[in-house]
């Protein structure tokens, strides 16, 4: 695709007058040409496919088969048996009767007697000592007895009066109840049980399968292959204003300019 670019002319005297002549002709805007056109181009190919054979071959390939082995346990259940026993108890109860009773009224009296007696106290203070040379500091310790007062409790008890009081007196009284007990007995039943259990056991299969090559040779035929295309081609005009009456005109032009794409 080529392009044509169209360049302003270069004016070398840039004058007031120009520049006025300018803005009065103002600038003109670029137009873009597009033509397209579509063509269906062929080309002539030739195409051939390959020749496969086959062959047969044996094959090892890993299975199993389903086989049974038994198995022999021990199958325990509980096996109980219901029965019934008719049994005897003695049962004794209390009932309590109202009695009167004589009892004595005893109060007791706390006092306090006061006493003294000696005590000792040890005392005791640091004194310096001198043995050798040198002087060392010996704790003495005296025992001094002293006066100390106290006081000690006496309790005393006596007999004031006596009293009439009702107290509740048990008296037992049995007798012999019949009654039924249930009773199960449980006991352990072993029997001896076997199954089949199907298990798989691996080993080998020889098949026949076939594998395909190719071979030398095949199948060929031309062919015309086509394909629709459209090319596009795009023309860009560049407008430039006029000269200028009043400014004189550069002796100098550009050449135009062409650019591939």
């Amino acid at each position: 695709m080529d392009v044509l670019d169209l360049e302003d002319f270069e004016e070398t005297d840039k004058s007031s007058g120009v520049q006025e002549d300018e803005e009065r002709s103002g600038k003109s805007d670029e137009e873009d040409i597009e033509e397209c056109e579509t063509n269906t181009p062929e080309d002539r190919v030739r195409i051939c496919l390959p020749k496969a054979k086959t062959a047969r071959s044996a094959v090892q390939l890993p299975s199993a088969k389903v086989d049974e082995v038994p198995v022999c346990l021990d199958v325990s259940r509980a096996v109980c048996n219901e029965s019934s026993a008719v049994l005897s108890r003695e049962v004794c109860t209390y009932q309590y009767t109202q009695q009167e009773v004589l009892a004595p009224v005893q109060s007791a009296e706390l006092t306090y007697q006061p006493r003294v007696e000696k005590m000792g106290v040890t005392r005791c203070h640091l004194t310096t000592e001198k043995h050798g040379y040198k002087q060392v500091q010996v704790e003495k310790c005296v025992m001094e007895y002293i006066d100390s007062p106290y006081i000690l409790p006496d309790l005393a008890i006596n007999v004031d009066d006596f009293l009439n009081l009702q107290l509740p007196e048990p008296e037992k009284r049995c007798a012999v109840y019949t009654y039924e007990l249930p009773e199960v007995i449980c006991g352990e039943h072993v029997r001896h049980s076997c199954v089949n259990v199907a298990q798989l056991e691996p080993y080998q299969v020889t098949e026949h399968a076939d594998t395909a090559s190719l071979a030398y040779g095949g199948a060929c035929d031309g062919r015309t292959l086509s394909q629709e295309q459209q090319m596009c081609t795009i023309t860009k005009k560049v407008a430039r204003p006029q000269p200028s009456y009043h400014a004189p005109q550069s002796s100098y032009h550009a050449q135009p300019r062409y650019q591939r794409y």
